[in-house]
């Protein structure tokens, strides 16, 4: 079940059954406010969790993909795409629609989805890539657009928002976009910084276990980034 409790006293205030084991955590989109979130049943499902006057909780829709979804999904605001990685080894670009005002305009401000009142319109799969091996991470998306994934066997994959991109090695766990650098956490106890753009590594340091969290950066001051992970 995907639960949405009070933040204030921790009531449940709305659950929703997604057939199968979530081991997935939900996501939250930057368009709508949607909770995303994928189960073991080989779905996806987009839930509105927040109600408003005639517009309740419900689950919008869901999609099937084509295995296991173990990772977060990641957003591409720009583009209005949604990126999820199955652990049968697989990334889909999920395209959602663009509402029409009265005249004629595209309004980015409101996602259209057919289950969720007259006249919207479904999402799409946009496109779907084979990936070396299973993903338990989720995607990423750098702020070129260009879309990062990590499979069990220590590759990590990068896309082109239209699937046009090669692959380079190494990895993880989750990447952490920044610029054009990835940072990488891998079993082999490595922290690699990986460019995006050519897939070379800029750097790497070395620990004394194996690194299966996903790093994170925080900025410090106007020019300096720290790492922070969990060995």
């Amino acid at each position: 079940n995907v639960y949405v409790l009070a933040a204030s006293d921790g009531e449940v205030l709305w659950a929703y059954h997604l057939g199968d084991q979530v081991k997935c955590s939900p996501a939250v989109d930057p368009w709508e406010g949607l909770v995303w979130c994928g189960s073991h049943g080989h779905r996806i499902a987009a839930l509105r969790a927040t109600p408003s006057p005639g517009r309740p909780c419900a689950c919008l829709w869901e999609l099937p993909t084509s295995g296991s979804v173990f990772g977060s999904p990641a957003f591409d605001y720009p583009r209005r795409r949604v990126y999820v990685a199955t652990l049968a080894g697989a990334l889909l670009a999920i395209d959602l629609a663009m509402q029409r005002d009265h005249g004629g305009e595209t309004s980015p401000g409101a996602l259209d989805m057919q289950s969720g009142g007259a006249g919207m319109q479904a999402p799409t799969v946009a496109w779907e890539r084979r990936v070396s091996a299973p993903a338990f991470s989720g995607p990423q998306v750098d702020p070129g657009g260009k879309v990062l994934l990590g499979c069990v066997d220590g590759w990590l994959h990068c896309f082109g928002a239209e699937a046009q991109g090669g692959d380079g090695p190494h990895v993880c766990r989750r990447p952490v976009e920044g610029d054009s650098i990835a940072l990488v956490a891998a079993r082999d106890h490595t922290l690699y910084a990986v460019c995006t753009d050519d897939g070379s590594v800029m750097w790497k340091w070395a620990a004394d276990a194996p690194l299966v969290a996903a790093p994170c950066v925080e900025l410090v001051g106007r020019d300096g980034e720290v790492p922070y992970f969990a060995a």
